[in-house]
């Protein structure tokens, strides 16, 4: 089984019939897999420890988010959803999660990872595969109100604009650290329990470059390119190649990756999207 993408954490409207109540902490944990069909759910089991390693809860339902089966060979798959509710207690929590086979219980799944694309430089390194764990993800206590983080831009519209920076990811890296850094004062709430989007979550603009008919299109004069018709299959190619942009740039073990893993995120569209 292979992991295409993620985890990747969504917000969502607390499960509590009570707002006010505030007794749990709900999300959705989303993975991209290269399973064939959306009809089978994989035989994962989504579990949550608390520090001192003791199971917090067990979810066993898995629904499909986004059935992307139809996609060409190497990207194909189904992006599965299971829906997370944990109790709150009188303090934060910091937990773990991961993903186990029914039939062996308390092993973290190792997940094979994807071929890489092409033969990209950035790509080519063997990188062996570990079991999935992921920690701290903090649920706030009873009555308090969630942190909240903010960003938007995740990443450059040109190749170049990447290589003048020193720390491309530098300031994803500051989240990261201060979600895993306990505050000063133990009465305040660790880390960042939602993540706001506010557009641009990934550049898309490299599709000018990469994908031929955009290319040509593009050195067209412009009073052609507003009569040109729309070529036939330009969609599921436009399609396929966003995938690879989120695979590529939401993958992986830096940048925007680790704090989507463990913090619930609600995104907007922006025009780079």
């Amino acid at each position: 089984m292979k992991l295409l993408l993620g985890p990747i954490l969504y917000a969502r409207a607390q499960a509590t019939p009570d707002p006010k109540s505030h007794d749990v902490w709900s999300f959705f944990v989303n993975v991209f897999l290269d399973s064939t069909s959306a009809k089978k759910p994989p035989a994962l089991r989504l579990c949550f420890r608390d520090a001192k390693g003791q199971r917090v809860a067990v979810f066993d339902e898995a629904k499909p988010a986004a059935d992307l089966t139809a996609l060409p060979k190497d990207t194909r798959g189904v992006v599965w959803r299971w829906e997370v509710i944990l109790p709150r207690t009188d303090v934060a929590q910091r937990l773990s999660y991961h993903f186990e086979s029914p039939d062996t219980p308390g092993v973290p799944v190792t997940f094979e990872r994807p071929t890489p694309r092409d033969n990209r430089p950035w790509s080519s390194k063997v990188i062996p595969p570990e079991p999935l764990v992921v920690s701290d993800v903090v649920v706030p206590a009873k009555g308090v109100s969630p942190n909240i983080a903010f960003f938007s831009c995740n990443g450059a519209s040109r190749a170049s604009d990447w290589s003048n920076l020193a720390q491309p990811f530098a300031l994803w890296e500051r989240m990261l650290q201060q979600h895993q850094r306990d505050p000063v004062d133990p009465a305040k709430t660790p880390g960042f329990q939602l993540l706001l989007g506010g557009g641009d979550q990934l550049y898309a603009d490299s599709l000018h470059n990469t994908l031929d008919v955009l290319n040509a299109f593009m050195k067209l004069p412009r009073s052609e390119r507003l009569k040109l018709p729309v070529p036939d299959g330009l969609s599921e190619k436009l399609f396929a190649e966003y995938v690879w942009l989120y695979r590529e740039r939401w993958g992986g073990s830096q940048g925007i990756a680790p704090v989507l893993r463990r913090v619930p995120g609600l995104f907007m569209w922006d025009d780079h999207d």
